[in-house]
C-alpha cells in the first residue's frame, strides 16, 4: 500500500511523524512518503518537499514564499500523478490543502486527477468552531478525522462522512521531567518562579514577538524578585538569530538603566554563562549548550535567562507561567495545565488584513479559549501585545494564587474536551481502512 501524507507546520510534521509510526506498526510493508519536516523523517517517512520554513503569518507574509510554494505545489503534483498514492492523509494547513485564490488545493486536485485515491482530511481548517454554514470537504474526501467531538457533528450535519478521533496531542504532549532535572540542566532554583517565553516556530513570529517578550521579561524582573525565565525554542528556529535577539533585548534595557536616576552608569557588557545540556537537541545527535545572560549593570537584577531547544513540553511544566504565541503551543500548556498569557501580531505588511478581518474574527483566539467559548487566559492582540502589558499581566498571574488556581481549573476543562488519547492509533486505522477498501 502507498501512502502520501502531507502537512506544513511544525505542529503538523510533529503528528505525521507519529502517524507514520503507527502505520508502520500495522502495515509494516506500506511505502510512506509526502510532505512534512523534521518529524516525519525521522519516522522514516520519504519527504519529498521539506515545509519546515514554509509556516508564515498573513498574505503579506505569504507573497515573498509564494514562489517556493508554487515550486513545491509542482513538485507534490507531478510525484502524486507519478506514485498515484492509495491514500492521501492531509493534515491541517488549509491554503495548501483545499486552495487559496485562484490557486487549487491537493485535495480537489487529487479527487479530480486521480479519483481511485482515498483522501482521509485530518484535524481540519476551522475545526474549533462550534458551528458550521456549511462545509465543501465532502466533495473533495472521503472521510474526516476531527480533533473536537462538536466539530464532527457539524460536518456530518452537512454530509460529511466525519469521526469524532480526539485530540492527537494527548498522545504525546507529556514530560517526565522532575525539579533535581531542571536544576542540573538549567540551574533552576525551583523555590523561586518561573516563566517560559515560547515565541512559536515561524521565523516572523519570532520577529514580532521575541523582542518584546524579552522586554517583558526585564520588566518582570524588576518587579518579582528572583523571576527564572526559560526560553522555547522549537525545532524549526535557528538559535544563533535568537541569540541575537537576546543580546539585543540586553542592550535595550542597559540603555534604560542608564538613563535611570538611581542606577550607577557602567557599561560593561553582558556576561555569558554555559549551563548544563538541555533535555533534547534537535540539531542531530550533538546536545546544544543552553547560557545565561546577566544584566551586569551595577545595581541592576540579574536576568536568569535559559534557551532550550526542542523541550516545549519540559519548558511548559517547569513554568508557572507561560507566554504563548497564539496556536497549537496553547494547547499544549492547557493540557500540561500550564496558565499562560496569550500574545499575537501580525507584522507591518498584514496589519491591513487585520483590520479588514477584525469584525469577523470569533471573541477569542487563543484554542484553549475557543474551546472553552470562554475568556480563560488573557489574550494581547496586535498593538496590545507590547511588552507593558505582556508584563503586567503575566506578574498578575505571579502575585495571584486564585487566578492561578481558577486559570488551573479552566484548563483541566478544556483538556477534557478533547477526548481520551489514542487519537493518532484510531486515524492510522482509518487509513487502513481507506486503503484496503481502495484496493477492494
Amino acid at each position: 500500500m502507498q501512502i502520501a501524507i502531507t502537512t506544513g507546520e511544525a505542529s503538523g510534521d510533529k503528528v505525521a511523524g507519529e502517524l507514520a509510526r503507527r502505520l508502520k506498526d500495522l502495515l509494516p510493508d506500506a511505502r510512506i512518503w509526502g510532505v512534512g519536516g523534521t518529524a516525519m523523517s525521522a519516522a522514516g517517512v520519504d519527504v519529498l518537499v521539506d515545509t519546515s520554513r514554509f509556516g508564515a503569518i498573513g498574505v503579506g507574509g505569504v507573497l515573498p514564499l509564494l514562489p517556493k510554494i508554487l515550486g513545491a505545489r509542482r513538485q507534490v503534483f507531478a510525484a502524486m500523478r507519478e506514485r498515484r498514492p492509495d491514500v492521501l492523509v492531509a493534515i491541517d494547513a488549509g491554503a495548501f490543502h483545499y486552495g487559496f485564490g485562484p490557486f487549487t488545493g491537493l485535495c480537489p486536485w487529487v479527487r479530480k486527477e486521480l479519483p481511485e485515491t482515498r483522501i482521509l482530511s485530518w484535524m481540519p481548517p476551522g475545526s474549533w468552531r462550534k458551528k458550521l454554514a456549511g462545509s465543501s470537504l465532502g466533495a473533495c474526501t472521503d472521510a474526516v478525522s476531527s480533533p473536537f467531538r462538536w466539530n464532527a457533528t457539524e460536518l456530518q450535519r452537512h454530509g460529511v462522512n466525519a469521526t469524532f478521533t480526539g485530540h492527537p496531542l494527548l498522545d504525546f504532549v507529556k514530560s517526565d521531567i522532575t525539579d533535581a532535572l531542571a536544576k542540573s540542566r538549567w540551574g533552576l532554583d525551583m523555590n523561586r518562579p518561573v516563566v517560559a517565553l515560547l515565541p512559536g516556530s515561524r521565523e516572523q513570529e519570532l520577529a514580532e514577538l521575541l523582542p518584546v517578550m524579552l522586554d517583558a521579561a526585564y520588566q518582570m524582573a524588576e518587579r518579582v524578585p528572583g523571576v527564572q525565565f526559560l526560553l522555547g525554542l522549537a525545532p524549526t528556529i535557528d538559535r544563533e538569530r535568537v541569540q541575537n535577539f537576546v543580546l539585543d533585548a540586553h542592550k535595550r534595557a542597559q540603555t534604560r538603566a542608564l538613563h535611570s536616576d538611581d542606577v550607577q552608569q557602567n557599561t560593561a557588557g553582558p556576561v555569558l554563562t554555559p549551563v548544563h545540556v538541555t533535555a533534547g537537541a534537535s540539531r542531530g545527535n550533538t546536545p546544544s549548550q543552553p547560557w545565561h545572560l546577566e544584566r551586569s549593570t551595577r545595581n541592576t537584577h540579574m536576568l536568569p535567562l535559559v534557551i532550550v531547544e526542542d523541550s516545549t513540553f519540559d519548558v511548559l511544566k517547569m513554568a508557572d507561567v507561560a507566554v504563548c504565541v497564539s496556536g497549537t503551543v496553547t494547547l499544549e500548556a492547557a493540557i500540561l495545565g500550564t496558565p499562560m498569557v496569550i500574545v499575537y501580531r501580525l507584522p507591518k505588511s498584514g496589519v491591513w488584513q487585520y483590520k479588514l478581518m477584525k469584525k469577523r474574527l470569533p471573541a477569542h483566539i487563543g484554542l484553549p479559549n475557543l474551546i472553552a467559548g470562554e475568556q480563560i487566559c488573557p489574550e494581547l492582540l496586535q498593538d496590545d501585545a507590547n511588552a507593558d502589558r505582556i508584563a503586567a499581566e503575566t506578574v498578575m498571574l505571579l502575585l495571584d494564587p486564585e487566578w492561578l488556581f481558577r486559570m488551573k481549573e479552566g484548563l483541566r476543562g478544556v483538556r477534557d474536551a478533547l477526548g481520551e488519547p489514542g487519537a493518532i492509533q484510531r486515524t492510522a486505522e482509518l487509513v487502513v481502512a481507506l486503503g484496503n477498501g481502495r484496493r477492494k
